[in-house]
């Protein structure tokens, strides 16, 4: 089963995301950015296929999230690798799909 890491300090926004992926992925959760790289450093079991990643454009008030696969470079990013939030449960499913596709 495909494993994704949602990293996010807001423990509400944790739980809605995790409630719309828990039925087709194995969801781990870490509410900061040193969570998130120790986890990564010893998941040697259980590897993460994808994380997503809140992040926020100082100045404003929207928030979304980057997805990002452990093992890709920052600098191969494409642009579609942000989707908004809130989110819709489909809309959700059909991107995370298409990151790990596409990033395979």
């Amino acid at each position: 089963m495909t494993t994704i890491m949602i990293v996010d300090a807001h423990a509400e926004r944790v739980h809605q995301l995790k409630s719309l992926l828990d039925d087709q992925y194995t969801v781990i959760t870490a509410s900061s950015s040193k969570e998130a790289l120790e986890h990564l450093d010893t998941a040697h079991d259980n590897p993460v296929d994808l994380l997503l990643v809140n992040t926020q454009i100082p100045g404003t008030t929207n928030h979304s999230f980057l997805s990002v696969k452990p093992t890709q470079s920052f600098y191969s990013m494409d642009k579609d690798v942000f989707i908004p939030f809130p989110l819709e449960k489909e809309a959700l499913h059909r991107f995370i799909q298409q990151q790990i596709t596409e990033k395979e």
